[in-house]
């Protein structure tokens, strides 16, 4: 793992898995054609990584028929500064709307009432 994350947990349903520092290690004794197993690594971004920060993890994976080989993979994590816009209205922008919304018919029926009163107007 990069060292610009902390490894909070690590799992394998069968298998040896063992962490030391950064690096993560899995040995399976033989795999069956058709078969899957599947490692659970869990980590965080470590608190001193500024933004914004490109975080490359790669996997790399080996079989005992044909150790010259290397099997892999990688996984890139990318943070932004600024959220691209979406066309969604923020939702503190859509509680103010309402709420002026609000703020607005109560003012307008407060106002008829007055206008009605004034003129001596019932309505029923």
């Amino acid at each position: 793992m990069p060292p610009t994350v902390d490894i909070l947990f690590t799992s394998a349903a069968v298998g040896n898995l063992t962490t030391s520092g950064q690096t993560v290690t899995y040995n399976l004794a033989s795999l069956q054609p058709g078969a899957s197993t599947a490692v659970y690594i869990t980590t965080r971004i470590r608190d001193d990584i500024g933004i914004p920060f490109t975080i490359t993890n790669v996997a790399n994976m080996t079989y005992n028929e044909d150790p010259g080989v290397v099997h892999s993979a990688q996984a890139v994590v990318r943070s932004v500064t600024v959220l691209p816009v979406t066309g969604q209205m923020p939702l503190r922008l859509q509680i103010l709307r309402v709420v002026l919304g609000l703020s607005f018919a109560i003012m307008l029926v407060a106002l008829l009432r007055r206008m009605l009163q004034a003129f001596k107007i019932r309505l029923f």
